[in-house]
């Protein structure tokens, strides 16, 4: 009998230890938990920023290809007037019955470039920027922009 009370004493020691090492496993198990509960909710947050991103870069990229579409649209209307202007100005020096005055209204910067003999120079100032092709006032004004001196290698 003693025997026997001693094996059941050991055998619930022997439970009693098994019960508190699972609570120990259930306690470490519950950390865990927590731990990847946590990093999931970090993780939640980071793509929901992520995709709050990358749905104002699309709202930023669609406004910039509008506009760059719109400078598009307005660099070809300017071409086209351009071309017509310059179209206008060749036709105008193919008929003789069009006579021009030297109060004819041409770009500021176009009258503001520097005055030179160089035989690459095509605008000096004078009425014949008038009779110039817009296109070529345009190049001319280009390179003196790039370059004062008026020196085009």
């Amino acid at each position: 009998k003693r025997q026997l009370q001693e094996q059941l004493q050991l055998n619930i020691e022997q439970i009693h230890d098994e019960v508190e090492q699972i609570q120990k496993n259930i306690m470490n198990d519950k950390k865990e938990i927590n731990q990847y509960q946590h990093e999931l909710e970090r993780s939640n947050t980071t793509l929901n920023q992520q995709e709050d991103l990358a749905r104002v870069l699309t709202q930023h990229n669609d406004e910039i290809s509008r506009i760059i579409q719109q400078r598009r649209q307005q660099i070809n209307e300017l071409e086209n007037d351009l071309t017509k202007v310059d179209d206008t100005l060749m036709n105008s020096l193919l008929h003789p019955s069009y006579h021009f005055h030297s109060n004819i209204t041409i770009p500021q910067h176009y009258n503001s470039l520097p005055s030179t003999n160089s035989p690459l120079s095509l605008s000096t100032g004078t009425t014949t920027d008038v009779l110039m092709p817009v296109r070529l006032q345009f190049v001319n004004s280009t390179l003196w922009k790039l370059c004062p001196s008026g020196i085009w290698v």
